[in-house]
């Protein structure tokens, strides 16, 4: 489970479906997101003041799959 985040649908109205396709590893600090069938974001659930954020971030293409909306995004 990722504490302190919360999962949210895409588009707002929509539903999140029970299994995540979040993981997260804390000994390598890599977050994962299975996207195939599930189109949600997560929201840290506590303000930030000043920070520094660091991402690498890529996906892997499935065969056949197209429409890919992936990224990071920082609300301001």
């Amino acid at each position: 489970a990722l504490q302190g985040w919360t999962r949210l649908p895409i588009p707002a109205d929509g539903r999140v479906r029970e299994e995540s396709p979040w993981s997260y590893d804390p000994a390598t600090g890599v977050l994962t997101c299975r996207g195939e069938g599930h189109h949600e974001w997560l929201r840290l659930d506590r303000e930030l003041g000043d920070a520094r954020i660091r991402v690498e971030w890529r996906f892997i293409p499935l065969p056949g799959g197209r429409g890919y909306n992936s990224g990071i995004m920082v609300r301001n």
